[in-house]
């Protein structure tokens, strides 16, 4: 039985204007900070949907016992936090940790691939061309959107329609992945996009998102030497270009001393994400194999925690003003559930490449799997699990990388020889 034309409509803008929302959500909470519950409320109403088409969909079905499992392995495994952290905090913290679970299937039961990849599209073209206002009047956007103006060789870092420099480095990254397995045969014009996104990576100078083509070269070597050859002609003379510039020389030196802050003196360490990283396995060996438990350590629920004054980092400006201290979801997922946690990772690659969660007739696009290596990379440098617009971007981005099955090609490979 068909769905009537209005109710139709009505759900389908609903639907789109709530992803349309997640895109534009860094800008719009920088503008408007109360706006941030939708997060919350667009994941629920999301659980809420996969429960309902659970009862009829073998994919809805698939995703409400993978959801359910991993969260109760996270709740048993922080037992030991309720008494001190308490139960709101424990339950709400797990529901953020699994929200790429609800984001992810969402797109798979409720949206259409063609659609989202006119979205995608959409929304590059309006990034690039804010980026580019943003390259014309360094500084307008930063002031429009109340975030501070942050220098890298002397020059203004772009933050674009992202309202963030890291969060525009990482949508760039991750697009250039994805465009790059969007070639067909004889179309170039991928490649020219591909190195508009090499140049804007470079620009916000982010270094976790130059893993991205190292990552996609090593990838195309193992299908398509000539693919990974012009992608060598155009990545070879940038980065030797860029390694002249006072960009590079900075990078470099930040990031030496980022490693010397991280080993010597951890407690004392001005680089958030490596003092999370050395303390996250401090705690993950001392607690081995389970961890501290959800809200306790690195995550968004964890302020005050009574493991951030057993370290002894309670007093430091980072866990005062709480500046920085969930940027490594890998530290969070160590610290709070150990060794154990680890298997997270596996779960996670498990789950969004089963044949379970695919609409009928569709398969995984090669783009997909350069797609999950990169975000597993950036996970040790950003909050990609609990972060909405990183995993919204993935998961769109990751979604339209699906390919039709070529029911033709099928049946020769199935046919004897």
């Amino acid at each position: 039985m068909h769905k009537p034309l209005l109710f139709q409509f009505y759900s389908d803008l609903i639907r789109y204007l709530a992803i349309i929302y997640l895109l534009f959500q860094v800008a719009v909470i920088s503008i408007i900070p109360a706006v941030t519950i939708l997060d919350e409320i667009i994941q629920f109403i999301f659980l809420l949907g996969i429960i309902a088409y659970s009862i009829k969909n073998e994919s809805a079905r698939y995703v409400l016992k993978f959801y359910l499992l991993i969260s109760l392995c996270m709740a048993l495994l922080s037992i030991q936090a309720l008494s001190h952290r308490g139960i709101v905090n424990v339950a709400f913290q797990i529901f953020v940790h699994t929200k790429y679970v609800l984001y992810i299937s969402a797109l798979f039961i409720f949206f259409e691939v063609s659609r989202i990849k006119k979205l995608i599209t959409a929304f590059m073209l309006i990034s690039v061309l804010f980026l580019i206002f943003d390259l014309l009047f360094p500084g307008v956007l930063h002031k429009f959107f109340g975030v501070d103006i942050l220098l890298r060789g002397g020059v203004i870092r772009p933050i674009g329609i992202q309202a963030h420099t890291g969060t525009l480095g990482f949508l760039f990254s991750l697009y250039s992945v994805y465009i790059l397995f969007q070639v067909r045969s004889g179309n170039y014009l991928w490649f020219v996009l591909f190195s508009i996104c090499l140049i804007v990576v470079f620009l916000t100078s982010v270094r976790t998102a130059m893993l991205a083509f190292p990552i996609v070269l090593l990838w195309l070597f193992k299908d398509s030497l000539k693919q990974a050859s012009i992608l060598l002609v155009l990545i070879i003379p940038a980065i030797f270009l860029f390694s002249k510039t006072k960009y590079a020389d900075e990078l470099v030196y930040i990031t030496q001393q980022n490693i010397e802050m991280s080993i010597e003196e951890p407690q004392k360490s001005a680089y958030i994400r490596g003092m999370m990283l050395y303390f996250s396995f401090e705690l993950a060996n001392e607690n081995f194999p389970m961890g501290t438990g959800a809200a306790t350590f690195g995550s968004v629920r964890s302020d005050d925690s009574d493991v951030y004054a057993y370290l002894g980092v309670h007093n430091s400006r980072f866990f005062i003003e709480k500046d920085g201290i969930y940027d490594s979801n890998f530290a969070s997922i160590l610290g709070e559930f150990g060794y154990i946690g680890l298997l997270f990772y596996v779960a996670f690659v498990i789950f969004i490449t089963s044949s379970k969660l695919l609409p009928s007739g569709y398969k995984l696009g090669n783009g997909a799997y350069p797609l999950m290596i990169l975000f597993i990379l950036y996970s040790f440098t950003n909050p990609v699990f609990m972060n909405t617009f990183q995993i919204v971007v993935f998961s769109l981005l990751y979604f339209a990388s699906i390919e039709k099955i070529d029911s033709r090609s099928e049946q020769f490979k199935a046919s004897p020889s």
